[in-house]
């Protein structure tokens, strides 16, 4: 709850700021020439991904954990629904207080709004200087926030790697895979501290994170849809959760998020160019190592399938 409190405060604090409106016009008001574009749809469906936590591996963990009749169902619409509130709140906090940096400096909000990690620790922190009444305090507990929302982020993916270990190799003690991956986590994590660390940041991001996303994303339900089959799937859910499933799913399951997914991958390998950072283009051993990156983390799905087909006891390779 930590986390609301400090939004609830920062949101009372924002709103009441000479210029906070024009910030939140900023918000809430789309651009519509970019709405007609491919590329904000993209950004909006990468934004889903990482916000719902889709296709990632945390996910999979904790479900791992629930009874089988744990009505997962209601479960979606939980998450789905705190997820979009949280992200408007969050949303007109920040531009509430961006309004009001952009009125101090006497500039363009979209001046003051930055991509990335420069929204959190260099627009906002700016914004939080501006605030007249104990603004040590306000940026205090927005950091704190920031600190507890990255400790149950890390807890989180780093209980989905020891899972998956501990699953593989039963017989090792589970606190010495915990302090493994946490010591190579904490070691590889070193570089993005460095001065060149937002370079490395953006490149992994970009080949680890959003390209290899959607390409395990787009393999999941097809695999689950059409591998596995779409109508073993929903009889398996109805059993689960005792409710009868409707067509809506079903198109979705077997048609939508496969073609959907498929079509946001096709146009992201057709849009891919040579990437910058910072207005300096990226130099070619940066490129090939981020494919490297891509490549390492997609081998897992060709491996793992291989390892299963001849661990299997089936007659083929189909079954």
């Amino acid at each position: 709850m930590f986390p609301y409190i400090v939004l609830l405060i920062m949101f009372i604090r924002g709103v009441t700021l000479p210029n906070a409106w024009i910030g939140i016009k900023y918000f809430i008001v789309p651009k519509w020439e970019d709405i007609a574009g491919p590329k904000v749809w993209f950004e909006a469906v990468g934004q889903c991904f990482f916000s719902l936590g889709t296709a990632f591996g945390p996910l999979f963990m904790f479900g791992s954990y629930n009874r089988f009749k744990h009505n997962v169902y209601r479960d979606a619409w939980i998450v789905s629904g705190l997820d979009t509130f949280t992200s408007l709140f969050a949303g007109f906090t920040v531009f509430a207080v961006l309004g009001n940096l952009a009125g101090e400096l006497e500039v363009e909000v979209e001046d003051v709004a930055r991509a990335g990690a420069g929204l959190t620790f260099i627009s906002f922190a700016q914004g939080l200087g501006t605030f007249t009444v104990v603004p040590q305090l306000f940026s205090v507990l927005f950091y704190l926030m920031l600190l507890t929302l990255g400790i149950g982020t890390g807890v989180s993916f780093t209980g989905a790697i020891v899972t998956v270990i501990c699953d593989e190799f039963p017989r090792l003690p589970r606190w010495q895979v915990v302090t493994g991956v946490c010591v190579v986590g904490f070691s590889v994590g070193l570089i993005y501290v460095t001065p060149g660390g937002p370079f490395m940041l953006d490149l992994v991001d970009h080949f680890g994170g959003n390209f290899v996303l959607y390409i395990m994303a787009t393999l999941e339900v097809i695999a689950v849809a059409w591998v596995y089959g779409l109508n073993k799937f929903c009889k398996d859910m109805e059993f689960m959760l005792g409710i009868k499933l409707g067509w809506y799913w079903k198109i979705c399951w077997g048609f939508a998020a496969p073609g959907g997914l498929t079509v946001m991958l096709v146009y992201i390998l057709a849009t891919e160019e040579r990437k910058t950072l910072n207005g300096l283009a990226i130099p070619d051993w940066a490129i090939v190592f981020g494919w490297m990156v891509a490549a390492v983390a997609f081998a897992v799905v060709p491996l793992i399938a291989i390892k299963s087909v001849v661990q299997s006891k089936a007659s083929g390779i189909l079954e």
